[in-house]
């Protein structure tokens, strides 16, 4: 008896996992203020938390970092789970796997979350994952940090629009054609350099670049893939190009 309800409990869980994953619903967690610092050179502002994750019930200690020139949240120096960016892990493959027939049965309620929250981040002009914080941050914040705040998660949001768009081939050439190409030459020895090609628009967004460690050639331009003959096209738009040498 007590094995059958540890495997039910399990696929419950397994179950419940997969929905989340497949209908990315946002973590439900709770946030409560220490303090509000900026960094030595004022470049950054750090919202630093204490969170209780809705999930593993774990008190835990998290920030959220803004640049304040760009007004956008700084990815490298907040932490990740905030906004759903975490590494998941091997692990996630097993839950996809497993989950997949709760999920089949699912589909209706899972394409109907998607759709909601799709309307609601579009209404808000932000995530779904910075409305969880916003709302469990409500009344901590002083208005300036809040204003803050809301303008930089409404930055990244857009951001994120911008280099999660699909591009076709002709599309691709057009875009590059307006963009500054970066080619980066490390100097490893003095006979061994390695090369790297990036893309970037006005505003310094990494927008392409030429994959390594594949068996082809490729460039990914946004969100797009392109390898072989249309690689070697693309490789040639670009604007204006910029060479850098890194020892």
């Amino acid at each position: 008896m007590k094995k059958l309800f540890s495997r039910l409990s399990s696929f419950i869980t397994i179950a419940f996992a997969g929905i989340h994953f497949w209908s990315n619903k946002p973590l439900q967690f709770k946030l409560q203020l220490n303090n509000v610092k900026k960094s030595l050179d004022g470049k950054l502002t750090f919202i630093n938390l204490t969170s209780l994750d809705g999930y593993y019930k774990n008190w835990n200690y998290c920030t959220i970092a803004i640049n304040n020139e760009k007004q956008k949240i700084d990815c490298d120096c907040t932490t990740p789970w905030l906004f759903d960016k975490e590494y998941k892990g091997s692990g996630y493959l097993g839950i996809i796997i497993f989950s997949l027939p709760i999920v089949i049965l699912c589909s209706p309620y899972i394409a109907a979350t998607i759709l909601y929250y799709k309307i609601l981040e579009k209404i808000c002009g932000f995530s779904r994952h910075s409305r969880v914080i916003l709302k469990t941050l409500k009344g901590q914040l002083n208005p300036e940090t809040e204003k803050l705040l809301i303008m930089a998660m409404k930055n990244s949001w857009q951001l994120e629009q911008y280099l999660n768009q699909k591009l076709t081939f002709k599309e691709a050439q057009i875009f590059l054609r307006e963009q500054r190409l970066v080619k980066q030459i490390y100097l490893i020895s003095e006979n061994e350099t390695y090369t790297e090609f990036y893309w970037f628009d006005d505003k310094d967004n990494l927008v392409a670049q030429v994959l390594p460690d594949y068996d082809f050639f490729s460039i990914l331009v946004l969100d797009s893939f392109f390898t072989k003959k249309k690689a070697k096209t693309l490789f040639a738009c670009y604007k204006t190009m910029e060479i850098k040498e890194i020892k």
